[in-house]
């Protein structure tokens, strides 16, 4: 029961959140990657941001699984300010195939990356300088513009308008529903079990995508 993004022409991506970009934030989504997905080309579990294309960005995260340089492989980077994009020192997991609970939190001058509840690394001390957006969306499996696309499956998407805690992010590791933590913050939610339906806020555009019973 999950999404199956081709890694071609699969789009999943929110209704505009509006005119502005929180002060922090967090994203959670299973994500499993499919096994011939090549890991040094650039490929994205999810994009939350603006709709200028790079170098216009003005805050963007982007989650990370596939890219050139090792070291923006497996883990998140927030943009920063103009074409600058700072990633934590140390990625998680490189192994395919297998579901994993990937968990990106911002607040001003702490991304952190976890996967399964667990944090990997240590927090990256950044605190985003570009300008306020026109726009803010959630994207999946690729980057918003339809470059970056990443070959896998999905579930259990969430995005807050909030950092998340460590125990909250540790009980999404154990499997709890996105739904049942800091509600009052969480804007989007996606099970993503056979269909493309939010259950909280809403999808914008979900074009060539299929579904699995693989969870």
């Amino acid at each position: 029961m999950a999404i199956v993004f081709d890694g071609s022409a699969s789009v999943l991506r929110s209704t505009n959140f509006g005119a502005s970009r929180p002060s922090a934030f967090s994203v959670s989504l299973a994500c499993k990657v499919d096994s011939s997905f090549d890991a040094t080309r650039v490929g994205l579990m999810a994009n939350l941001g603006n709709s200028a294309d790079y170098p216009n960005d003005a805050g963007d995260l982007l989650m990370y699984f596939g890219h050139p340089d090792s070291a923006h492989r497996y883990r998140p980077a927030v943009n920063d300010s103009g074409a600058v994009y700072n990633a934590p020192s140390t990625g998680g997991s490189s192994t395919k195939g297998v579901w994993r609970i990937c968990t990106t939190t911002y607040t001003a001058g702490a991304l952190k990356y976890f996967e399964d509840g667990s944090q990997i690394g240590s927090t990256l001390s950044v605190t985003i300088a570009a300008s306020a957006p026109s726009d803010w969306y959630l994207t999946l499996g690729q980057r918003y513009g339809g470059s970056e696309k990443l070959k896998c499956m999905q579930a259990f998407i969430g995005y807050w308008d909030a950092e998340l805690t460590a125990e909250e992010v540790a009980a999404l590791g154990k499997g709890f529903s996105p739904r049942l933590i800091r509600p009052q913050s969480l804007k989007f939610f996606l099970p993503g079990l056979r269909d493309a339906n939010a259950v909280v806020g809403a999808v914008g555009t979900a074009t060539s995508l299929a579904y699995s019973d693989d969870n």
